[in-house]
């Protein structure tokens, strides 16, 4: 900073009396320093004119017209009347729908435009703003809200309208005053505290909260944004994806106490219109493919009604080479030249694509139905004759538990369902001819008489003595682990089902660890029919007693920019084993058998997540 100092210590302006433009002055004093400065940026703007912006207080949609310089879509129109009308406000949203882009653009204009009304209270020509950003953690709130409430800045100001205060581009940090700021706040270090404390303190006539992805947000923050903004006037608006039908945003949405508006992809010009109206925006041809991959066909309509307790919706679905000839003439949704089918949403659709909570029993990660048919298959084949491809090993942790294997056949399915993608990408006849020759298929489970890790080592080795082991590393299976790889010289690898997750296959969320990605794989195995399972009643138990907690992630792509993306994570162990009163043995051999040896975890393939 020695040279700036310098640079505008120099400056003529800075002498006497008069007061320099201060644009003007970094201007000159970054290019004497050799710094460049953007051409029309902050730096280079002239005064705000506060009175100016006034008339746009009560008239979001023009301020975004006018200053911000953008046209929105009839669903963003509403989406933006019902914020500036109500003081409580939820917006579950489905993904790639702009819910971020339209609460940092509403921060912005009441931080600039309300906030530039007279407080005559006061005594102040100009109001001001307190906008609170409340968030799961301070990364998160820079990551998504502040960074659209920046992008907004910066093109207003390149248009010729200036932003009031200082801001940050590398902090959460706007200032105009006291009491005229933009401010972030996270869940507090004592998870035990009832009331974010951290947040306390806040009042002002002309204060938000935007809660981005308020799913996620702690109840004590939920409650200090209440406490805070409860003045007349006051707002809290939240925008989010309802990945479960649970937690402090959900609860409130029952109580009736906040107004819900639910913004689907059903909705959006794009998809209606299937054609690119928005670009970067949510595109038909990814509804297409989900409808595809993720919902069930209950039939033709109308001879089939969609049943609306379960979000059943009327879709065109199009032949796979089909050409594109824009939206259909009786405004149903998808393609002219493709009959209109009844498709039921499965739980990652419903919250994705159409914004609403899935049911309350749609978290389960096992279906029932693909266990039973899993069975059947195996019940009627035969295991090969060659040697296993693979051993999933469980080991003993505790008295009452059990050291299982699980043997398979086949490939792994981190290969099997990349290339099931690339079939269903072919046509009906490859997916059925695939399922037909190359599915997994998972010898009878094994158990072992209770000793150390030696003796269960060779007892595993006399059993399998040629092929590889997946063991799951954690507690006593190291002691395993170790024998088997040093003393026996097997084929053994470790798995830590701690560790981060590989990157998702085709259709595959992301998942908060290694168990999770094992865990959904191999049910996604059992959906798509690729792995024939023993018909055993206690894996039948133990994987249906399983079921997913829905997360967001910020995720760090090729690129280097940033991508919020909606991850799931595993029910912990423990949870299962008071459900079933024992460990689930038979489920960890199976999912460690399915998936093989593993893979790279994620950020040796794809940057960081």
């Amino acid at each position: 900073m020695d040279g700036l100092e310098s640079a505008l210590l120099d400056h003529p302006d800075l002498r006497g009396s008069r007061r320099p433009m201060l644009a003007g002055v970094m201007a000159e004093a970054f290019a004497k320093i050799g710094r460049p400065v953007e051409v029309g940026g902050h730096a280079q703007m002239a005064e705000r004119k506060g009175k100016e912006r006034r008339r746009y207080a009560g008239d979001p949609a023009a301020y975004f017209r006018d200053v911000l310089g953008w046209q929105l879509t009839g669903q963003q129109e509403e989406a933006l009347y019902l914020i500036e009308q109500e003081d409580r406000l939820l917006l579950p949203s489905g993904n790639n729908l702009g819910k971020t882009f339209l609460l940092g653009g509403y921060g912005v204009y009441r931080f600039d435009a309300v906030g530039a009304l007279p407080d005559e209270d006061r005594g102040f020509e100009e109001q001001g703003c307190q906008l609170l950003l409340p968030g799961p953690d301070h990364a998160t709130v820079f990551a998504t809200l502040y960074a659209a409430m920046l992008e907004h800045a910066m093109r207003a100001e390149r248009r010729g309208y200036r932003m009031p205060g200082e801001r940050s581009e590398n902090s959460v940090l706007w200032r105009v005053r006291a009491r005229w700021q933009v401010e972030a706040f996270s869940p507090p270090k004592n998870v035990a505290q009832d009331v974010a404390n951290t947040a306390s303190g806040r009042h002002h006539r002309n204060q938000v909260a935007l809660i981005e992805e308020g799913q996620g947000v702690e109840e004590p923050v939920w409650k200090a944004t209440e406490g805070m903004c409860s003045g007349a006037g006051n707002k809290i608006i939240s925008s989010f994806n309802p990945t479960e039908a649970r937690g402090s945003a959900y609860s409130r949405a029952r109580a009736g106490t906040y107004k819900v508006a639910h913004l689907s992809a059903f909705d959006h010009p794009n998809v209606r219109k299937r054609a690119p109206v928005v670009p970067d925006a949510v595109s038909y041809a990814v509804i297409d493919a989900r409808v595809r991959a993720d919902c069930r066909d209950r039939g033709a309509f109308p001879a089939v009604k969609p049943e609306k307790e379960f979000y059943d919706f009327v879709y065109a679905l199009p032949p796979r080479d089909a050409k594109e000839v824009g939206p259909r003439a009786d405004r149903k949704l998808g393609h002219p030249d493709a009959p209109l089918r009844v498709y039921r949403p499965g739980p990652s659709f419903t919250a994705q694509v159409l914004g609403r909570w899935p049911k309350a029993g749609d978290s389960g990660l096992f279906s029932a139905a693909s266990i039973e048919l899993s069975g059947q298959r195996h019940t009627a084949g035969v295991d090969p004759s060659n040697t296993p491809d693979h051993i999933g090993v469980d080991v003993a942790r505790e008295g009452v538990d059990e050291t299982v294997t699980a043997s398979r056949f086949g490939e792994d399915a981190e290969a099997l369902l990349r290339a099931y993608a690339m079939a269903v990408e072919v046509g009906e006849d490859a997916v059925a001819e695939f399922q037909a020759t190359r599915r997994q298929r998972i010898g009878e489970f094994r158990s072992y008489p209770k000793g150390d890790g030696p003796d269960t080592a060779q007892a595993i080795a006399k059993v399998y003595p040629d092929s590889p082991w997946g063991v799951d590393e954690g507690g006593v299976g190291t002691s395993v682990l170790d024998h088997a790889r040093r003393v026996l010289g097997k084929r053994a690898q470790g798995v830590s089902f701690a560790a981060k997750a590989p990157i998702p296959t085709p259709g595959e969320p992301w998942s908060e660890n290694m168990r999770t990605a094992m865990y959904v794989r191999a049910a996604r195995m059992l959906d798509f029919g690729l792995v024939d399972a023993p018909d055993d009643p206690l894996l039948r138990e133990e994987l249906l007693a399983h079921y997913l907690l829905h997360r967001a992630r910020v995720v760090t792509r090729e690129d280097g920019t940033k991508e919020r993306k909606p991850s799931v994570l595993l029910v912990d162990k423990d949870e299962v084993k008071k459900k079933l009163g024992r460990s689930p043995d038979r489920a960890d051999a199976f999912v460690l058998a399915v998936n093989g040896p593993g893979t790279p975890p994620v950020e040796l393939l794809f940057g960081r997540a």
